[in-house]
C-alpha cells in the first residue's frame, strides 16, 4: 500500500514535554519496556487515545488492488505445489487458508529443500486431508495445521470479542486436525499418502513428530486452554506447538536452520510448560536474544 498521509499530533508526550530522552540500552531495560508497552496499551484510557498521534491516509499514490504472480521455480517446486502462487492484499472468505498455506511453504523454503515440504497431502484412498503441510528434516517430521481468516475490510472491522471467539474456534479446529493426523500415523511406517493424485509414502523412520497448530492471532484469555493441550500432549510423549502467524514467521526468520528451528519450537513449548502460561512468541524471542542465546 502507498498513500499520501497527514500526521496529526493533538497532544502526545512529544508535544507536551521537551524532556524526551532515550533510555540506556540493556537487556533488562529493553525487556521491561516491551512488557510495559503491552500492559499500557491494554490499560489505556479514552483520554490517552484522544492525545495519541494519528496518521490519516489520504489519496493512493499507487493502486492497492493488485495481484502478485510468482512463477519462480525455485520458490514453487515443493511437493504438491501448483508451480506458481498468486497473492493479493485483500483475501476473501472463500479461500483464506489457500493463500496462507502457500505463504507457509514459501517461508519454509528459506531453509528446507523442495523435497522436504509437502503441501496438502491426503490420506490414501480417502477424500480427507492428512495435513495442510508436512515437512521432513533429519530428526523431525513437522505436521502443520493452519487456520486463517479473510483479510477484508469487514473482517478487520470485527469487534475484539468476535475476533477472540474466531481465534478460539480456529484453535480447536487446528488441534483436532493435528490429533487426526497423529491417529492416522499410529504405528504405520511408512504413512500412506496421496498428493496431487499420486501415491506417496512418508517414512517416519524413528524421527520425532511435532504437531504445529497455527492460527491468525492468539489472545491472552486462551492461555489456560493452550496450557492444558500442551500438558496433555507432553504427558503422552507428543510434541505440540501453538503459534500465531506472525510468531511462526519470526521463528523462521531468526532460526533458518532445520535443526535449530525444530529445537527452538520445542524449547518454546517447554518454556510455556515451565511458566504454566501462554508466552507470546515475541516475548520469548526477545528474551532469548537479549540473553545472548
Amino acid at each position: 500500500m502507498s498513500h499520501r498521509c497527514i500526521v496529526d499530533d493533538p497532544g502526545s508526550y512529544f508535544k507536551t514535554n521537551d524532556d524526551v530522552r532515550l533510555t540506556p540500552f540493556s537487556a533488562k531495560n529493553s525487556t521491561a519496556i516491551l512488557n510495559i508497552l503491552g500492559e499500557w496499551f491494554g490499560l489505556r484510557k479514552p483520554e490517552d487515545d484522544a492525545r495519541a498521534i494519528k496518521v490519516r491516509l489520504q489519496d493512493e499514490l499507487w493502486p492497492s488492488d493488485q495481484v502478485i504472480l510468482d512463477m519462480r521455480d525455485e520458490d514453487n517446486n515443493y511437493v504438491g505445489s501448483d508451480g506458481f502462487v498468486m497473492s493479493a492484499l485483500e483475501r476473501d472468505a472463500t479461500q483464506p487458508g489457500f493463500h496462507q498455506e502457500r505463504d507457509i511453504a514459501a517461508l519454509l523454503r528459506r531453509f528446507l529443500s523442495s523435497e522436504q515440504i509437502i503441501l496438502n497431502p491426503f490420506k490414501r484412498s480417502s477424500d480427507k486431508e492428512f495435513a495442510d503441510i508436512v515437512c521432513g528434516t533429519n530428526e523431525h517430521v513437522l505436521i502443520i495445521q493452519a487456520k486463517d481468516s479473510p483479510n477484508t475490510p469487514q473482517s478487520l472491522a470485527r469487534s475484539i470479542d468476535r475476533k477472540r471467539r474466531t481465534s478460539e474456534s480456529q484453535l480447536k479446529g487446528a488441534l483436532s486436525q493435528v490429533a487426526g493426523a497423529r491417529r492416522y500415523i499410529g504405528d504405520s511406517d511408512p504413512v500412506m499418502l496421496t498428493i496431487s493424485g499420486k501415491d506417496v509414502d512418508l517414512y517416519i523412520a524413528g524421527r520425532e513428530t511435532i504437531g504445529i497448530a497455527l492460527i491468525k492471532e492468539v489472545f491472552p484469555s486462551q492461555s489456560p486452554d493452550i496450557i492444558v493441550e500442551l500438558q496433555d500432549h507432553n504427558a503422552r510423549g507428543q510434541r505440540l506447538v501453538v503459534l500465531d502467524f506472525p510468531g511462526f514467521s519470526a521463528f523462521v526468520h531468526h532460526f533458518p536452520s532445520e535443526d535449530r528451528f525444530a529445537a527452538e519450537l520445542n524449547h518454546y513449548t517447554d518454556a510455556m510448560l515451565a511458566a504454566n502460561s501462554w508466552i507470546p512468541a515475541k516475548t520469548y524471542l526477545n528474551e532469548r536474544f537479549l540473553q545472548g542465546e
